[in-house]
């Protein structure tokens, strides 16, 4: 199947007082058309960085691309004129941030701001039309009364509306990518539910493909067709989402699912974690990152960082120890 977008060799640093500190260290995924890809892993580990990177977006002057590729059918966005990546970014590839209200420009109203992306893609379009296009879209992504909710501010919608508007406006112009930076982490379980429907609907009426970044692991398995496990800003592991939950290849995924809770557990018995914490980007060993924390450790894990190799078909993992995973 043809690959819609190729990240390869992808390297991020970012610049600082204290120095150069690399926070994605080569990553490479693919994502074809109607595919959801989901990257997981704990705060810190590179997954926003990763798509701001793709999209261009890395906070500047701090933010540099260092190294890698990013092709969208062939096209290195990486090597885009800012021009040229602006008329990609909103028409070809979206993304639906964090957090909306900190998204959405609050002194705009909601039109304002939907109108946009419809004025710098479609300049064709007159200004009915644009207001017909908005309407449209806040009617496809469930808001009521559209109409009055053209006038409104950010501060007067809802924390699910917010986001709704948001997921309008990166679908404004039918993209072919959309990446959906945890999208629900402030809202309620209701309304998270509600969202990842709408996002599934969406991509299915749209054939567009999704990039899903989160940390909880249940979203994963409801939303994605492959998964990619990212630690101190490696992928670590990949595999399709149904593969990785019934047999981890790495030792940092199944210490991630074990942190689940479960139905049936006993009350008041201790949740597992994974011992230590995230080793800071600017002291990191040689070796594997995940060493310090890892039960399969030994001695050759400090030597050399392991590489991405296939544990099966179509997963891989950068862990040479995985068959000893019990």
């Amino acid at each position: 199947m043809a690959q819609l977008l190729e990240v390869k060799g992808l390297q991020v640093r970012f610049e600082g007082e204290g120095g150069a500190v690399r926070v994605v260290r080569g990553v490479d995924f693919d994502l074809a058309r109607g595919q959801t890809l989901g990257i997981v892993g704990e705060s810190g580990s590179g997954k926003s960085v990763t798509s701001l990177a793709v999209m261009r977006l890395l906070p500047q002057p701090a933010g540099v691309i260092e190294g890698g590729a990013v092709l969208l059918e062939g096209c290195d966005l990486v090597r885009l004129s800012r021009p040229e990546m602006s008329k990609i970014r909103g028409a070809r590839i979206s993304m639906v941030f964090q957090e909306p209200m900190t998204a959405l420009n609050p002194v705009h109203t909601v039109g304002r701001q939907l109108s946009e992306s419809f004025e710098l893609h479609r300049p064709d379009m007159t200004p009915a039309d644009v207001r017909s296009e908005c309407l449209s879209m806040l009617k496809e992504v469930g808001i009521p009364d559209p109409h009055r909710r053209l006038g409104e501010f950010p501060h007067q919608l809802s924390g699910g509306m917010r986001q709704r508007v948001m997921i309008a406006i990166a679908l404004a112009c039918r993209p072919d990518i959309l990446i959906a930076d945890e999208p629900t982490t402030v809202l309620d379980v209701t309304i998270q539910a509600q969202i990842l429907k709408l996002i599934k609907r969406l991509q299915k009426e749209h054939g567009m493909a999704v990039i899903f970044i989160t940390h909880d692991l249940g979203v994963i398995s409801e939303m994605c067709d492959e998964v990619a496990v990212m630690y101190a800003g490696q992928i670590v592991e990949r595999a399709r989402a149904a593969e990785l939950f019934e047999s981890p290849k790495h030792p940092y995924t199944k210490g991630l699912l074990e942190c689940i809770p479960r139905l049936g557990t006993a009350r008041k018995t201790v949740l597992k974690t994974i011992e230590g914490m995230v080793p800071d980007f600017s002291s990191l060993a040689h070796g594997c990152a995940f060493e310090n924390r890892c039960p399969l450790a030994v001695s050759a894990c400090r030597a050399q960082p392991p590489a991405l190799e296939p544990a099966g078909q179509n997963r891989w993992t950068r862990c040479p120890r995985w068959k000893e995973l019990p």
